[in-house]
């Protein structure tokens, strides 16, 4: 019988994400050696080599890479469920559990959240599909995300406002100093995405237009993160593509500025969704506030937002 503890599962993925057995190492202040023997434990248990070890660091293998991919959503259930019995609403309380896919997004609720003060609102920050676990599981009672995103089964929905889509490029990129980036400008530049574009709906809102500018065959896809995304565009690697809620992860050696089409500016709009089983109190006082600050918008003659981009 195969027994994996947690502690070496957390570490081969820590390991997999720094690309180093030093840096997440030191991350958890373990000594390199101990950290190095749990990686080489745990291998010996499954019965594969994770990875491949270089004076430059260590890269995951093939096998290694499908592995640690599982391992790391199964954490972030793991980590979920052991969250939810301290962050899970209050039934007895008229609190309100308020999920946000970056802290960004808090700027735009700054005078929503003034207005429900008779309300007590917890924040709960998380990538954009826990927040949708979360949702599912009741832990949080409210959720703001890009609205092109597929719903939790059953989940009901509110537009909110627009979020610019930018791009991101180094600072000392020719296109820097520019005020604004227009789709002809990229046509001859590589785009680099990571592996959150499809989740975040980003890459489904603009794949008519990356069509028809041809900028398609310029991409390349990383299993990276975003964060490691926006590290390789300050290297000088390329542009990337992000929503204007994400903003707040880039570094200083990067800029972004606001992406252009024929029409104007590109926008992605945020929307709340909530269970409509959910009956607190609270939950609808939110909601109404919402509704009077975001009225259902203008349509156009098929019948879709006419401001959507």
């Amino acid at each position: 019988m195969r027994v994996v503890e947690l502690k070496h599962l957390r570490s081969a993925v820590l390991a997999h994400n720094h690309g180093s057995f030093r840096k997440a190492s030191d991350q958890v202040t373990v000594r390199h050696s101990t950290f190095s023997r749990s990686i080489a434990e745990l291998e010996r248990h499954i019965g594969i080599t994770l990875f491949v070890r270089s004076r430059n660091g260590v890269q995951a293998t093939v096998a290694g890479n499908r592995f640690l991919d599982r391992a790391s959503t199964l954490l972030k259930q793991i980590d979920a469920l052991l969250e939810s019995a301290n962050e899970a609403p209050d039934r007895s309380t008229d609190r309100l559990s308020l999920g946000l896919c970056t802290s960004s997004s808090a700027r735009n609720l700054q005078s929503i959240l003034a207005d429900g003060r008779q309300t007590e609102i917890s924040i709960v920050e998380k990538p954009l599909q826990e927040l949708y676990e979360r949702l599912r599981s009741r832990t949080v009672d409210i959720i703001i995300v890009p609205e092109m995103l597929r719903p939790p089964p059953g989940a009901e929905a509110r537009a909110l406002w627009h979020e610019r889509i930018l791009v991101a490029l180094p600072r000392k990129h020719a296109l820097a100093e520019h005020q604004k980036v227009h789709w002809a400008d990229l046509i001859d530049h590589t785009i680099i995405l990571g592996r959150s574009e499809p989740v975040n709906g980003l890459e489904a809102l603009l794949r008519s237009e990356l069509a028809t500018y041809r900028i398609s065959p310029n991409i390349q896809r990383h299993d990276a993160s975003q964060q490691l995304i926006y590290s390789l565009v300050a290297m000088g690697l390329g542009a990337s593509l992000i929503p204007e809620f994400d903003i707040g992860a880039v570094g200083d050696d990067v800029v972004c500025l606001e992406l252009h089409n024929s029409e104007g500016p590109i926008r992605m709009r945020a929307c709340a969704r909530w269970l409509p089983e959910n009956d607190r109190p609270a939950v609808a006082r939110f909601l109404s506030l919402l509704a009077e600050r975001y009225p259902p918008p203008l349509t156009g003659a098929n019948g879709q937002d006419a401001v959507f981009l």
